[in-house]
Parts: C-alpha cells; structure tokens; sequence
C-alpha cells in the first residue's frame, strides 16, 4: 500500500507541475503568482521529502533521519501559508478597481511571509529537537483547515454581500481550494473522535481529496475564463437602493484605505 501510495503522489506531483506550466503557458502566471508559486513549491518539497523518506526507510538510524525531521517540520508551515497567501490573492483577483483593497491584501500577504519567518527563527532560537516541533505541527494541522475554511467562507459571505464581479478562473479556483480546506478540517475532526480511515490513516483519504481538487482547475482554468466575470450572488431582485448603498460604502471604505495605504 505504501508503494502505491508514493506512486499516487508522484502522479499529483507531475500534475502540479503541469499546472503551473500551463498557467505559464496561458499567460495566466502574472494573474497568480503566489498559486504558480505554490504548486512549485509543493511539488519540490513534496519530491525532496519523498526522497529522503526513502533514505530514511532504508537506513533508519542514519543522520538523515534527523534531517528528515527538521525538513518536514520547515515545509509544512511554509505550504500552510503559501495556501493562505493563495486565498488571499483569488480575492484580490475579485477586488479588482479596488485598489485600496488590493493593497491591503498584498500587505497581509507580506506579514504572513514575516510571521513564518519569525517562525523559522523561534524554532532556531528556542534549540528544541524536531520531534517537538512535528508534534505540534501535527497536532495543530486540524485547527489551521479548520482556520482556513472559516476564513474561505468569510470571504465568500464578503464576496455574495457586496455582490462582487468574479472571473470563472478565480469561482473555479475558489471552489477547489474551498473543498480542499473543508474535507481536511471535517477528515482531521472525525479522525480525531476515532473514527477509523483506510489503514488507520486519514492522509489516503485527503490525498485522493487533494488530487481531485487539483485535477479540477487544472483542466478547467482557461484563457477565456479570466475576462468572463459576472457578480457572485445569485440571480434574484435586488433592492436597488440597498445595492447603492452597499457599493457606495464599499467604494467609500476602499477609497480610505488607498489613502491610508499609499506607498
């Protein structure tokens, strides 16, 4: 089952890859940076740990078991945050002609860059082994989807209430990394009241999860997709004048923070 299991992320690896390449391809790469970044990012680390864990398999008391350690308790964090900085940027893409907003959301991007940093030198400075620092990590990877559902579904609650022009690109994007969050956060809670999973591991079941929701945008994202927008709550009579006044002081507050935000 291992086997197969490291076959199956060789395949989603590949499929990362492509993505980003044909996102490249599309011209779509100067629209999501952060997302070519990430699907970059995940594959190498996703290949650098499969190596080493074969390493490690091979001869487990090794030096490089201590090294595997640490690179796990590294990676994980830096993809916790490159997903949040993704999240970030499928709303700017929303916010576009909001450049208050746009602003605000890049420096959000900025302090968490910082915090994972400071994260990087607390675990330097504070000298304990990796084991530590994995079992936290482990035990908090829950409570951080669960984070991110919760901040997904704020933002589509923005995104319906200010009725919000969205391109097909960034619904569909939205949509699957929606998905992805949600199932880890509901997977990790019912894993952690018990319940069994396929060889007592809830990381087959969120592994076929993830590929799905990679697999989707991959072949759906197109050129076209990025200049079709339409507004992202759904189609019934709206109280004209509650809309006025709901543009309005989205475009009042968005025009307060280009002021305060200006570089």
């Amino acid at each position: 089952m291992a086997q197969v299991f490291f076959y199956f992320w060789i395949a989603v690896w590949f499929l990362q890859a492509a993505w980003a390449v044909r996102l490249w391809r599309l011209g779509l790469a100067a629209c999501y940076p952060v997302l070519v970044t990430y699907l970059l990012a995940s594959t190498l680390l996703g290949i650098g740990a499969s190596l080493l864990h074969q390493v490690v398999a091979a001869d487990p008391r090794g030096s490089v078991r201590v090294i595997y350690g640490w690179y796990w308790v590294v990676s994980q964090p830096l993809q916790w945050t490159l997903l949040f900085c993704v999240l970030v940027e499928l709303y700017n893409n929303m916010l576009k002609g909001f450049r208050g907003f746009q602003q605000l959301g890049k420096l959000v991007m900025k302090g968490a860059s910082a915090t994972v940093g400071l994260l990087f030198l607390a675990m330097i400075l504070l000298e304990k082994p990796s084991s530590e620092w994995k079992h936290f990590w482990a035990f908090n990877q829950r409570n951080i989807y669960v984070a991110l559902t919760l901040l997904s579904l704020l933002l589509l609650v923005a995104a319906l209430y200010f009725g919000l022009q969205v391109a097909r690109n960034v619904r569909i994007l939205y949509t699957a990394f929606a998905i992805y969050f949600a199932s880890e956060a509901i997977l990790r809670t019912i894993d952690g009241l018990g319940w069994k999973f396929p060889d007592d591991n809830v990381g087959y079941v969120i592994s076929v999860v993830y590929a799905g929701c990679v697999l989707y945008p991959a072949l759906s994202v197109s050129l076209d997709g990025e200049t079709i927008r339409r507004p992202a709550s759904p189609a019934w009579p709206h109280n004209r004048r509650a809309e006025a006044e709901i543009s309005g002081g989205l475009q009042s507050f968005n025009d307060q923070l280009s002021r305060i935000l200006r570089p």
